[in-house]
């Protein structure tokens, strides 16, 4: 089998996403990940920006990237006390 010389973007991308969300390890060590993905999205053309997981999308006790919150019939957020590693990329 002849091996491959080049790999999809979007295939890493969802790989890192998920990665992103589910991983306990520190938020240095994600930020190093960021880091990366977003050189390799730039650098492709693919960079479409990226958004804060909410508390359900990661693992429990683990802080969110934003909080939401309803105050007087309007929704509103927060990044106070928040994991701003904890992204997701378009």
């Amino acid at each position: 089998m002849k091996s491959r010389k080049t790999i999809r973007v979007e295939e890493i991308k969802e790989k890192l996403n998920k990665f992103l969300a589910q991983s306990t390890l520190s938020p240095d060590f994600r930020q190093g990940v960021i880091f990366s993905l977003e050189e390799i999205l730039w650098q492709t053309g693919n960079y479409k920006g990226f958004r804060y997981l909410e508390k359900h999308e990661v693992p429990e006790g683990q802080d969110a990237g934003i909080i939401f919150f309803r105050e007087k019939e309007v929704l509103d957020h927060t990044q106070e006390n928040c994991d701003k590693t904890r992204v997701q990329y378009c």
